[in-house]
């Protein structure tokens, strides 16, 4: 009796084996994964560093400041999912490519046809290249259709540059392999046995490496140094890659007629609305025109407020929340200044005002040093703080820095002087 319940079971075992194995017919519905996945993006930050999300969505939503709003998602393998809900938004973005964060490029790519966010390849960006040293009469969009595929991969011409005239380069918009190094420079031949070499120019370049050309690192984290061992580095690539920023509203019509200066001024009168802005006063007349006003402030006070503005930048980059867990470094060659911060007792100079304020900021976090260093042995700090007054809004480099000190403390590496030398060991230094 029992083998018989035995060989009972067996057959219904394989029963069910046989209906797990017949495929069953999925019905679609409406394309509903298509439908799920339109206008999103998903994007990954090109860096190995870590990437803290909060700062970043916070950052990116306010930057774009959609008109129906953006949800941004962390997925897996480092790669983030941007929803939009109107087209107008999604085309935004996508026209002002490339997108950064922290100086580091986002790499995109639109969801289409029921592609999934995990499994789509992100290797490729868009950039607004320009060509150098073409002849007149190479500016045409033939020639920008071979230069663009030799770059890239050609997606548009500028040709407003050609139709204004005075230009002195080509503008083309291409799609970029991020694996790739990028292209410097092209010979091309104009015919009768001549030819020239025209040399690009990238919009907008983020970080790049100047040992292997490729993007998304430097060269202190460059893996060619392995191959290089103990010999000397040489770098092929350079910021002549890195075009000169466009200014918008530059091309002045002919008949427009600029009122002269002085008359913008006249019968201005004050009302007592005027405001600081900048350490300035901003002053306005009946017909809107601006102009600054520089007060009478001690050096010594705007030292201060750099320190006091330094620490509320760095606290709107850390994002919201309880006391902070790092450990801060703040550098300078303003001595009055760092004295009275590191003093126990109250200070109560003509700046105590603001010494008081620079300490309640410092509380926020978990340590602040403030510590002088000279101006002549501080090149690194004077070198990160004329990079970061290139941009419009302040700029952060946690672990990785700009080009120009990487270079300053290579070449001070090089001759053996360890006064560039940026300290790493202590990851809280920003």
């Amino acid at each position: 009796m029992a083998n018989v319940d035995l060989m009972d079971t067996e057959l219904a075992s394989l029963h069910i084996m046989d209906e797990e194995e017949e495929p069953l017919v999925v019905l679609e519905e409406n394309n509903a994964d298509e439908q799920y996945y339109d206008l999103c993006l998903v994007g990954r930050v090109l860096t190995d560093s870590v990437v803290h999300f909060p700062s970043l969505k916070n950052t990116l939503a306010d930057l774009w400041h959609p008109l129906r709003g953006v949800s941004i998602i962390e997925v897996e393998n480092k790669r983030i999912l941007f929803r939009f809900y109107c087209e107008i938004d999604l085309n935004r973005l996508l026209d002002g490519m490339p997108c950064f964060f922290n100086r580091h490029l986002i790499v995109f790519h639109r969801l289409v046809g029921g592609e999934e966010p995990n499994s789509v390849p992100l290797w490729h960006t868009i950039f607004w290249v320009q060509v150098h040293n073409l002849p007149i009469g190479m500016t045409l969009e033939g020639t920008a259709r071979q230069i663009g595929d030799f770059v890239g991969k050609f997606q548009e011409y500028d040709a407003s540059l050609v139709t204004r005239g005075g230009s002195k380069f080509m503008r083309i918009r291409v799609l970029l392999d991020v694996r790739l190094p990028l292209k410097r420079k092209k010979r091309i031949n104009t015919g009768q046995n001549k030819s020239i070499y025209v040399f690009f120019q990238y919009e907008r370049l983020p970080l790049f490496c100047f040992i292997c050309g490729r993007l998304g690192h430097g060269e202190i984290y460059c893996e060619v140094r392995l191959t290089i061992g103990s010999q000397p580095v040489e770098f092929g690539w350079d910021l002549s890659l890195r075009a000169t920023p466009r200014r918008g509203g530059q091309g002045v019509s002919k008949w427009l007629r600029e009122e002269p200066e002085m008359d913008r001024w006249k019968d201005m009168e004050i009302d007592g609305a005027t405001r600081v802005r900048n350490f300035g006063v901003e002053i306005t007349n009946k017909k809107e025109f601006r102009r600054g006003v520089e007060p009478l402030v001690s050096p010594t006070h705007l030292e201060g407020k750099e320190f006091e503005e330094g620490l509320e930048d760095i606290l709107v980059e850390l994002g919201d929340g309880k006391k902070r867990q790092r450990d801060i470094c703040i550098e300078g060659d303003a001595l009055t200044i760092i004295q009275k911060l590191n003093a126990a007792e109250e200070d109560r100079s003509c700046i105590s005002n603001l010494i008081k304020e620079i300490k309640e900021r410092s509380y926020k976090f978990r340590r602040v040093r403030f510590q002088h260093v000279p101006k002549g042995a501080n090149k690194v700090a004077h070198a990160m703080a004329k990079e970061g007054g290139r941009y419009e809004y302040p700029r952060f480099w946690i672990e990785e820095a700009p080009h120009s000190v990487e270079i300053l403390v290579y070449q001070e590496r090089r001759n053996g002087n360890s006064s560039g030398e940026i300290e790493r060991q202590s990851p809280g230094c920003v």
